[in-house]
């Protein structure tokens, strides 16, 4: 049982909650005492861009040099006399709450000058040796220049677990401040390098990971699409804690005397490639026995002269043959790009192609996007899936070229669904026009379906004669949707077909409404993102 909450916990939660309302958290700051150190914590806890003009601020206001001719908030902070043990009292004090900082920004260290960083640093020195003068958060998103490397340098500690670096360019300051990780953050827990543009920064990060055996996440993310090195990929490869990779992998093999027991704590995989087989590629080196429990590919395509042209049939064979059936729980593959004549004559997609993914079990969340037609994934592909998923909370099935029947699902694939997956919370499909069973049938032992709250059309075609008869099913299986997403395109652009199918959604939508008595519930009649996990945004 968990322990009953005391007073203190129950201020915390009310705390909490203001977090992000500044002013009344100062007003309960200001009713009770009991009130006051808990929201001092909360305040100081996440500091934005100007962070460090706060904390200066907190001395004692003699030992600035006065400039009446500009406002308090633009006055450069100088100093006008040597600094006293008392006079960091309060700075000592407020400091060690600061936990989570965002040094990204040029103006992010505030308007002091470099004299004050450095009579600082001599003041601590000679006054409590071995306490650093600036703030030791835990989590610190740093975007380093080498004009400022000199102090940011001194915000690393041992104290911290989560490391953001934003390299805009990759500085030697920068470099030269990775290499020192091990030894000055030996804790650290998770490395997050946000846009890499030099590609030295990978052989800097291959001396220092090895060392790193708390890190339990890496997010190395590239605009200009740099995949990580071979060596590089191999070291993460025997991090003892790494659970979460999210990277660019590399294309080669790996060294053959290497462990076979790599990645041996992964459990989420988040791929960016140019071709789906370099997923599979990746797998087949790295990741036969890790137990990953959500992988995530994208496929981003400039040109569409690069695209496969090997079919993904056979990839999809590769990536998921088998490896994961006791843990696999998400899969999500995402392809960003133009549609091309080499995907218009590849062989449609179909239920033959995910048969190696059926046997996951436990799997929760399914989410396709291709520019592949789909036009061989037809009901007894979703009846296939509604009974080899029962805990499917999630489903997402489109494609994207447009003249093309992106599948031959109708919609009695959600009468499967309700059947199969219980759990069921949001369905991203694009429906066949043709004829489809609108009305509930006993025979096929249909059941109300209560948990499925959001529904996404996608680009699925509807005559107008059989909007009410629409309504009418979807009332009747799934009384609890609140969000119908009909998504629009340009009025101008759309064809008389398209004009009319967005008509009949939406009296699709009217009527559901009408049919449910769904006051409490707002149909959502505009675009709408579904993540990974199968809800809207």
């Amino acid at each position: 049982m968990h322990r009953c909450l005391e007073i203190s916990d129950l201020i915390c939660l009310i705390l909490e909650w203001l977090e992000f309302n500044r002013s009344a958290l100062l007003n309960v700051a200001l009713t009770s005492k009991a009130f006051l150190e808990p929201a001092l914590s909360v305040l100081w806890r996440h500091k934005p861009m100007h962070w460090a003009d706060d904390l200066f601020r907190v001395v004692p206001n003699d030992i600035w040099v006065d400039q009446p001719e500009f406002p308090e908030e633009q006055r450069i902070l100088e100093l006008r006399r040597p600094l006293h043990p008392k006079d960091l009292d309060r700075y000592r004090f407020y400091k060690t709450k600061i936990k989570h900082l965002n040094c990204t920004n040029v103006d992010s260290m505030g308007t002091a000058t470099r004299n004050w960083y450095a009579m600082l640093r001599r003041a601590f020195d000679a006054y409590y040796p071995g306490e650093s003068y600036l703030p030791e958060p835990t989590f610190l998103r740093l975007g380093m220049s080498d004009e400022q490397a000199w102090y940011l340098y001194d915000l690393i500690s041992q104290k911290l677990r989560l490391l953001t670096i934003v390299p805009n360019p990759c500085h030697i300051s920068l470099l030269a401040m990775i290499s020192t990780l091990p030894t000055k953050a030996p804790m650290l827990k998770h490395l997050h390098i946000v846009d890499v543009r030099n590609e030295e920064i990978f052989s800097v990060l291959l001396q220092s990971l090895p060392a790193l055996k708390s890190l339990q996440s890496f997010h190395c993310k590239s605009w200009s699409n740099a995949t990580i090195t071979n060596e590089l990929a191999n070291a993460l490869a025997l991090l003892p804690h790494l659970s979460r990779l999210y990277c660019h992998p590399p294309s080669l093999s790996r060294p053959q005397h290497l462990s076979c027991n790599l990645f041996p704590s992964l459990r989420y995989v988040n791929l960016t490639v140019h071709q789906i087989s370099s997923v599979a590629r990746f797998f087949q080196m790295y990741m036969t026995t890790c137990p990953v429990q959500e992988f995530k590919a994208v496929i981003m395509h400039g040109d569409p002269e690069r695209l496969p042209s090997d079919g993904l049939s056979n990839t999809l064979h590769n990536l998921a043959g088998g490896f994961y059936t006791h843990s696999l729980t998400s899969f999500t593959l995402t392809f960003i790009g133009p549609f091309s004549t080499t995907s218009a004559v590849a062989p449609p997609l179909g239920l033959r192609d995910f048969q190696p993914i059926l046997s996951c079990g436990r799997l929760e969340v399914f989410s396709l996007r291709l520019n592949h037609s789909m036009s061989d994934f037809d009901d007894a592909a979703s009846a296939a899936m509604a009974s080899a998923w029962p805990r499917l909370r999630g489903l997402v099935v489109t494609s994207f070229p447009k003249g093309h029947p992106p599948t031959m699902c109708t919609l009695r694939t959600l009468s499967y669904l309700a059947r199969g997956c219980p759990d069921l919370e949001a369905v991203t499909i694009t429906f066949s026009p043709s004829t489809a069973p609108y009305h509930i049938q006993s025979a096929d032992g249909n059941a109300v379906h209560l948990n499925l709250t959001l529904l996404n059309i996608s680009d699925s075609l509807l005559p107008w004669d059989s909007a009410t008869g629409v309504a009418s099913f979807l009332s009747n299986l799934f009384p609890q949707i609140k969000h119908i997403n009909i998504p629009r395109g340009e009025t101008e652009n759309a064809t008389n077909e398209e004009l009319t199918s967005w008509a009949a959604w939406e009296a699709v939508a009217r009527l559901y409404d009408i049919n449910c008595n769904a006051g409490s519930g707002t149909i959502r009649r505009k675009s709408a993102y579904c993540d990974s996990q199968g809800h809207y945004g």
